[in-house]
């Protein structure tokens, strides 16, 4: 297969070193999203009559979410809500990003 060990051995560093770079630029990769939620905050609104998530999203949405859907699941996430239905004088939570 190999000429002698000594090759075989060192194909074996290269490629254990080529998935320890690529995972290294993962987790780097990974960590700078996170930074960059670091300056989400959070407010509670009360939903008032013929409130829909839609009209609220549309509300408070900012450039930092590409999809006005990306941004009211979040919304559903947080507040634990399954479907599409919200009751005026209910309070929701909601994220915003500074």
């Amino acid at each position: 297969m190999y000429k002698n060990r000594k090759t075989f051995w060192l194909i074996i560093r290269y490629c254990i070193t080529l998935v320890l770079l690529s995972s290294l630029l993962f987790v780097f990769s990974f960590a700078n999203e996170l930074d960059n939620n670091l300056d989400k905050t959070y407010l509670t609104l009360r939903i008032e009559r013929n409130d829909t998530l839609w009209s609220i999203a549309q509300k408070n949405i900012n450039k930092e979410y590409y999809k006005i859907t990306d941004y009211i699941n979040e919304i559903k996430l947080i507040n634990n809500i399954s479907n599409d239905t919200i009751l005026a004088g209910d309070y929701i939570i909601i994220p915003v990003i500074d």
